[in-house]
């Protein structure tokens, strides 16, 4: 990784031939040499899920989504992120809780407050 730190999809592999807790670390430094990948952020949620904790997957998207992200300068584009939660709940075996995690992120971005209020009295 040293010699390619900008290709996401190398710390991905790398990410799955970990053990857990390596995994983890492997992901911080991934985050630290790709600061606006959002495809590192959604592997992070995956490992959490994967291993039964529900209670991160959505703190991981949910801080990618709303702080790190914008942090580093990304714009959030919410259909791709609905596009990646729609992968997520299709992958094998269903990745079900990151796929709620980002729906509940981001399903609300860039709808203006007058359709979100009507949305509220049509519910």
């Amino acid at each position: 990784m040293e010699c390619c730190p900008d290709q996401a999809d190398l710390w991905i592999a790398l990410v799955r031939l970990e053990t857990y807790d390596n995994a983890k670390k492997v992901l911080n430094r991934a985050v630290a040499a790709l600061p606006t990948e959002p495809l590192i952020w959604i592997t992070a949620a995956k490992l959490e899920e994967t291993h039964g904790n529900a209670r991160m997957v959505a703190k991981v998207i949910e801080r990618a989504v709303k702080k790190s992200l914008p942090g580093a300068g990304v714009i959030i584009d919410r259909e791709t992120w609905l596009r990646d939660a729609e992968t997520a709940e299709k992958a094998r075996p269903p990745m079900v809780e990151t796929c709620r995690a980002i729906v509940g992120a981001v399903v609300g971005m860039g709808v203006d407050e007058v359709r979100r209020a009507g949305w509220c009295l049509v519910l």
